[in-house]
């Protein structure tokens, strides 16, 4: 079939009037002048005429055809030899190219990536210039472009975390009805390993690779103490791609923008250390905007790590008793009044009749203390606290013990019996829990404070922590893990353990429990990748939360679930793809979470084209090309025939013969 690359030349084919219109204008009648005995001149001058027109109409001919054929070849005369391909309308041409990190690797003329998108240009070119093409890239998909409109498209198409998903092209293949698709990839392991082209199309695939690899990846880092603190250590993960000895790499830590410190490494050929930086923050914001950076090039995607978590220096306790209560409370706020504290408290009173007020307080723990009338329904009450996170610390009345053990008995399980008056030594002291947090050394024969008027409490269920008991195991103090808060007991009379209760045992374990440290979670997500996270937070109803960068003002409002005690932000795979950190806020909360490029592009283990020749053996539909040697050549993937010399040679041949026919026409005319 025969077909025109820029068929709107030949609007210049207009040109080829110009012969004419010159060819009728020199025409003109000839003048008779009279004169005797002119017969022989007569018949020579008719003879020469005739010739004369002949050879006119023929010079008039070659230069018409040899305009016509100039705008030929500027209009890019092609015969198609696959004209199927070109004819049928669903079967239409598909470029994949892999946009992911790992094409930024170079080879001798840029990277990968570049290299890619100017074969695929190239063979694009070779197409009708009204051919719809398909662009496919990791993240999206491209249909029914134009040539023009796929040169355009191609330019914008960016690096990006998204992974090559090749098990799809199948299905965009047959939606979209594509008869060839072109593949540009590096082909690593861990993403083609089990690509299985399908047979409703031609496979062109071009193995793109680069020399040597040369990458410094740092992989991963964790807190040492998994403790939302201000001073923690950080452990690192890093990792030499390259087959040479690094020595002194600095890995710089930033905390708040601020350079905290820098720890330089020595890293053996494709070998992976582990280290740690110690940090302290002092500054005034309660979330921690971490970075970990090397200098690494030309692969740079890897070289960050951002991590974020949020710490907690300021709590309000609510205490909440009857009006003539508080029993316990010149204690309480003695263990929260020190001046050596490292954390500021706001004690807060609550009558038992105004816990409403709770609502506005939003406090962080709330301490029952010695409540004489427990109003119907309390349990509830305690069970919604702690489903929001909210320690609740119980000090259980002796005058009303049986409502102290209904309560108990409804929360977590157990029974609180009759006040027991008789002295009881302490025995063991769990000094490796958490509510001590080695902040009490244990000392051989030390000395423990006795109680008295201490309540048993029997029937405690496995799932509870005892970290206090007497030589006879009565529990002291012992706590439950509850749906989402803990709720600690300590079953003693105020008014006759005041040396327990002046003791550092109460102290610590009471400051601790308050100032509970829970795990900091994920310091960090991934880009391009599905999650639901969870916000512990109430937002009204008509609210929603939303995302956006930090120093940015483009917001998003994800996906999410509202449930009441929380909101579960559901982030769809392309939601995210730019590393850094987000805040996730509405109304009163907020949540700085960080985002960072997945590590697997780092894997450079590649399919090299034996392997691809032998996976795809008998597929007589899948073609490896080596586009290295033939990015310069004049691979056709279509077989079509490119018709321009000939009709420069057809050009050449006419002004040849216009030569020949003008110089036979001088000798002519000199003869006459």
């Amino acid at each position: 079939m025969f077909y025109l690359s820029h068929p709107s030349i030949l609007w210049f084919s207009l040109l080829a009037a110009l012969p004419v219109i010159i060819h009728i204008i020199n025409l003109h009648r000839h003048k008779k002048v009279l004169f005797s005995n002119v017969y022989l001149l007569k018949q020579l001058e008719k003879e020469t005429r005739n010739i004369r027109k002949i050879r006119d109409l023929l010079l008039l001919l070659i230069r018409v055809t040899a305009i016509l054929a100039l705008v030929f070849i500027f209009a890019g005369p092609t015969l198609k030899n696959d004209t199927k391909l070109h004819t049928v309308k669903n079967k239409g041409i598909a470029f994949y190219i892999d946009n992911s990190f790992s094409m930024s690797l170079q080879n001798s003329s840029g990277t990968l990536f570049d290299f890619a998108k100017t074969y695929a240009k190239k063979m694009a070119s070779s197409f009708y210039k009204n051919s719809t093409l398909t662009l496919i890239t990791n993240d999206n998909v491209y249909t029914g472009l134009t040539l023009e409109e796929f040169y355009s498209q191609i330019d914008k198409v960016k690096i990006g975390p998204s992974q090559p998903q090749p098990e799809a092209l199948p299905g965009i293949i047959k939606s979209n009805f594509i008869g060839k698709i072109f593949i540009f990839s590096d082909f690593q392991k861990g993403n083609f390993t089990s690509f299985t082209p399908d047979s409703s199309s031609i496979y062109y695939i071009f193995p793109l690779h680069s020399g040597n690899v040369s990458d410094i990846v740092l992989d991963t880092c964790y807190l040492a103490t998994a403790e939302n603190t201000a001073s923690n250590s950080l452990v690192f993960k890093i990792t030499n791609k390259s087959g040479e000895t690094v020595t002194e790499l600095p890995v710089k830590l930033f905390v708040n923008s601020e350079l905290k410190s820098i720890k330089n490494v020595n890293l053996e050929p494709e070998s992976t250390v582990s280290d740690t930086i110690k940090f302290t923050y002092t500054g005034e914001n309660e979330t921690i905007f971490g970075k970990l950076t090397v200098t690494d090039y030309p692969v740079t995607f890897d070289n960050t790590l951002y991590f974020s978590y949020k710490i907690k220096n300021k709590y309000t306790v609510a205490i909440v008793s009857n009006p003539d209560g508080y029993e316990a409370y010149k204690y309480i706020s003695a263990a929260f009044t020190s001046n050596n504290n490292e954390a500021d408290f706001n004690l807060v009173k609550v009558p038992i009749g105004n816990t409403a007020e709770l609502e506005t307080i939003k406090p962080d723990a709330v301490i029952l203390d010695n409540l004489t009338d427990i109003p119907p329904h309390f349990d509830d009450f305690v069970r919604e606290l702690l489903k929001n996170g909210t320690s609740v610390i119980f000090f259980p009345s002796p005058l009303n013990y049986k409502a102290s053990s209904e309560l108990l008995s409804s929360i977590s399980g157990g029974k609180i019996n009759k006040t027991d008056t008789s002295k009881h030594e302490i025995k063991q002291v769990e000094y490796s829990d958490k509510i001590f947090r080695n902040a009490i050394i244990k000392k051989k024969n030390a000395k423990l404070p006795a109680v008295t008027d201490i309540m048993p409490v029997e029937n405690l269920p496995l799932s509870s922590s005892v970290i206090i008991k007497t030589q006879d195991d009565l529990p002291v103090l012992f706590y439950n893990k509850s749906y989402k808060g803990m709720f600690t007991i300590y079953p003693l009379a105020v008014q006759g353990n005041k040396d327990f209760f002046a003791s550092p045992l109460f102290f610590i374990s009471l400051y601790n429990t308050v100032t509970q440290k829970p795990s900091v979670g994920q310091l960090y997500y991934y880009c391009g990748k599905s999650y639901t996270i969870t916000l512990p937070a109430k937002i009204k109803k008509d609210r929603v939360i939303k995302i956006k960068p930090y120093g940015q003002n483009k917001e998003f409002v994800p996906y999410q679930i509202n449930t009441g005690n929380e909101v579960n932000v559901v982030l769809k795979d392309n939601d995210i793809m730019q590393a850094g950190f987000y805040k996730f806020y509405a109304d009163s909360v907020e949540k700085t979470v960080a985002f960072n490029y997945d590590r697997a592009e780092a894997d450079f283990n590649f399919l090299t084209e034996n392997d691809l020749e032998n996976k795809f053996r008998g597929m007589n539909n899948v073609r490896i090309i080596d586009a290295n040697s033939n990015l310069q050549g004049s691979f056709n993937p279509v077989s079509d025939k490119n018709l321009t010399r000939y009709f420069v040679a057809f050009a050449l041949l006419l002004l040849l013969l216009e030569t020949i026919l003008l110089k036979f026409y001088g000798k002519n005319k000199t003869q006459q």
